[in-house]
This record gives structure tokens, C-alpha cells and sequence, in this order.
């Protein structure tokens, strides 16, 4: 079991929507997620999966305060809020962020930051023997409107051997 990671909203409403948040329980000793991006996730309730996350929050993680450090400020030059804000708490706890947005994968990269989006938790789910294949849960993040590249979705199932 890795030992901790902030999430953004994006990740934590696909796996909401394809019933697998319990995932990231099973992976991670402790996962935290900003205010902003809890907001985020969870201020629509018609939007599936926000019940969901909500729950998944309070029983689960942790709900850290917003920043308005000087990281904070720089990173919301680049990307939005909930980006910025789970990557300055992922600076400052010294972990990984789970999160699928490109550019603020790009600056949490840059920032030294290890990155993880849903297709790597599937894949470290099967990996660790949680779910015994990768292609369904592609298939349901699909079927959820959850954008993922053909080229992507052919990689992880490559490194899946599905």
C-alpha cells in the first residue's frame, strides 16, 4: 500500500461514476483532497457520482484547508483552481497527485510531482489483484462520457496484457 495522495476532482467523479472509488481506500493509507476541488466534485449533485464523492470524502479522507501560499498564486496563472490547488498540497505533503487534466499533470510534473490518473489506478488495482481486469472499467468510463484517447486506452490495456 503507497502510503499517501491529493486528489482532483476529475478522478474522484470518474471513479465515483464506475463504482470504484473503494480503489483508492485499497491503494492508499491516506488520501487528501482540497476544499476547492471537494467543492468541485461535489456542487452539482444532477452530475452522477457527486453523492458519491461526498461520502467517499468525509468517511475517508482528508479535507484539507485551501492555500494561498505564493506556490498557490504562481500555479493559478497556469491552471485553474482545484489543479492548483491539489498540486501545491501535494508540494507541500511531499506526495503524488492523482489527476487527469493534462496541464496540470504538465505542471505537477515539472514541479517534481508524481502523477497518476485513472488508467494507472486501474492498472495498480489489478496489479495488486482489487479488480481482475482493466478493460471493463475502461469500457464504463466510456460509457460515462469520461474522455480517454483511443491511443491511451490501447497503452493500458497493452500494459494491462488485456
Amino acid at each position: 500500500m503507497r502510503s499517501l495522495i491529493v486528489a482532483d476532482a476529475g478522478p474522484l467523479i470518474a471513479l465515483a461514476k464506475i463504482e470504484q472509488l473503494s480503489l483508492l481506500t485499497a491503494l492508499f493509507a491516506e488520501i487528501h483532497i482540497p476544499a476547492h476541488v471537494l467543492h468541485e466534485a461535489t456542487d452539482n449533485v444532477a452530475l452522477g457520482g457527486a453523492t458519491a464523492v461526498y461520502d467517499f470524502a468525509q468517511i475517508h479522507a482528508h479535507v484539507d484547508e485551501d492555500r494561498s501560499d505564493e506556490l498557490v498564486q504562481r500555479l493559478r496563472i497556469e491552471i485553474d483552481e482545484g489543479e492548483a490547488q491539489a498540486v501545491a498540497l501535494a508540494k507541500y505533503l511531499g506526495c503524488g497527485v492523482l489527476m487527469d487534466d493534462l496541464l496540470g499533470r504538465e505542471v505537477a510534473k515539472r514541479l517534481g510531482i508524481a502523477v497518476v490518473g485513472v488508467p494507472g489506478i486501474l492498472l495498480l488495482a489489478k496489479r495488486e489483484g482489487l479488480i481482475e481486469r482493466v478493460q471493463p472499467c475502461l469500457a464504463a468510463l466510456t460509457h460515462v462520457k469520461y474522455h480517454l484517447s483511443r491511443s491511451l486506452v490501447a497503452e493500458v490495456l497493452r500494459l494491462a496484457a488485456e
